[in-house]
């Protein structure tokens, strides 16, 4: 790749540019920061963006969020673990958490596979 010490020969392509029509008007969708309702659980989501279309301002899709959720014990996190004077006590596992991670996700409109 062009990272580290990799070298471009003059002379030599090393990218390839659209020539004609090279600029058009997309369409995305954005959610914000916020605490969103989801399967009953209070979540805060982060800003993020959706690009629906690079080179079609008249999207066709449904967005929506994709809900991940995860039992986190403490195999996984081991600050889980009953905490004695300050150290976590493996002996002792804490209670398991729930984890509810989202992110954008778009699909066609004739597409019913929820």
């Amino acid at each position: 790749g062009l990272l580290g010490n990799s070298s471009i020969a003059a002379g030599q392509p090393f990218a390839v540019t659209i020539a004609n029509n090279s600029t058009a008007i997309g369409s995305a969708f954005n959610i914000t920061d916020g605490i969103y309702f989801i399967h009953g659980n209070f979540v805060n989501v982060k800003t993020e963006t959706l690009i629906l279309d690079q080179y079609n301002n008249r999207p066709n899709y449904r967005v929506g969020l994709f809900v991940n959720e995860q039992i986190i014990n403490s195999d996984i996190d081991e600050s889980l673990n009953d905490n004695s004077q300050g150290f976590n006590n493996y002996a002792a596992p804490g209670a398991d958490r729930l984890k509810i991670s989202v992110s954008l996700f778009k699909k066609s409109l004739n597409d019913y596979d929820d």
